[in-house]
């Protein structure tokens, strides 16, 4: 996968182990990037990254639904190629008027929405406040409402704005050594049998090459914003996944527990083997609970 930074007003050619065509959509006062994979449905699916993400992090997924269907992955304002506006909330009922934005500007009146993590929060609040759009959602561990998260983010947002500690915090963190070696960990020890080209391809989802400080440090103050009312709101039918191996899992019980009363409805699945970021590490497995999903809907 590349995604060259040059003459951004045209339309780039993905190419490598999923090839789509980079483009670029307006909304409001701000341009989003978005990678469209192709296909024919005529409902498409709309895929936004975790939190610090980009939509590269859908790498390993998006081929294994498009064809046939329409994809499009999104770079959410702050990440990849989008705008990084410095007077931006972050919030991601914020962002999802954005890309509510973008996506009537594209033409589209209806799709299926999937995120994970923060992007799991910004889908579930697009089809709360509009939810005449949605025609299914997924949520990937989706955060809207994560009693406690915030104080660990608030750490951490602290010291990435340190003028010379967060600076080097960031260029570990960032497209270099820690994550690295910390997806290396994540191959050999939790996937098992990792081959180099798999481990190369889970390097690719996770680093963002056009990263801005600033704008992660914008995003750290959206986690455990309360998106309950939103969630409230969704008529669509919900998919929520979970992982086993999550991180998150303690974040994740109020909140689940929470959906189960809110949205009676919605299909909560569960992956023993899964960690927080599941359609990075076993997209193959949870596609079929998705295209279960979308045939029916």
């Amino acid at each position: 996968f590349t995604c060259v930074a040059l003459n951004v007003n045209s339309n780039l050619v993905i190419t490598g182990v999923s090839d789509g065509v980079s483009k670029f959509v307006n909304s409001g006062a701000y341009r989003l990037h978005y990678v469209d994979y192709g296909g024919v449905a005529d409902t498409p699916v709309i895929l936004i990254p975790g939190l610090l993400s980009s939509c590269r992090q859908w790498l390993r997924f998006a081929p294994l639904i498009s064809p046939p269907f329409r994809v499009l992955a999104f770079d959410y304002l702050g990440v990849g190629l989008s705008d990084k506006p410095t007077d931006f909330s972050f919030t991601a009922a914020a962002q999802a008027e954005v890309i509510y934005i973008a996506l009537r500007n594209l033409g589209i009146e209806r799709a299926h929405l999937v995120g994970t993590s923060y992007g799991g929060g910004v889908v579930l609040a697009l089809a709360g406040l509009h939810p005449e759009l949605a025609a299914t959602v997924t949520a990937i561990e989706g955060v809207f409402w994560w009693p406690g998260v915030m104080k660990l983010y608030r750490y951490y947002r602290y010291v990435l704005a340190l003028p010379l500690v967060g600076q080097v915090l960031f260029w570990l963190v960032s497209p270099f050594m820690v994550t690295r070696v910390l997806l290396w960990f994540f191959g050999e020890l939790i996937l098992r049998r990792i081959t180099t080209s798999d481990l190369r391809l889970l390097m690719e989802c996770h680093i963002d090459p056009y990263a801005d400080r600033q704008a992660w440090i914008g995003l750290l103050h959206a986690p455990g914003e309360d998106l309950r009312a939103e969630v409230d709101r969704i008529r669509a039918p919900i998919l929520y996944l979970t992982g086993g191996l999550s991180y998150a899992r303690p974040f994740l019980i109020p909140a689940i527990a929470y959906l189960r009363q809110a949205q009676p409805s919605a299909r909560i699945v569960h992956f023993p083997r899964g960690t927080h970021n599941l359609n990075v590490q076993i997209p193959q497995e949870i596609v079929p609970e998705m295209m279960a999903l979308w045939n029916h809907h």
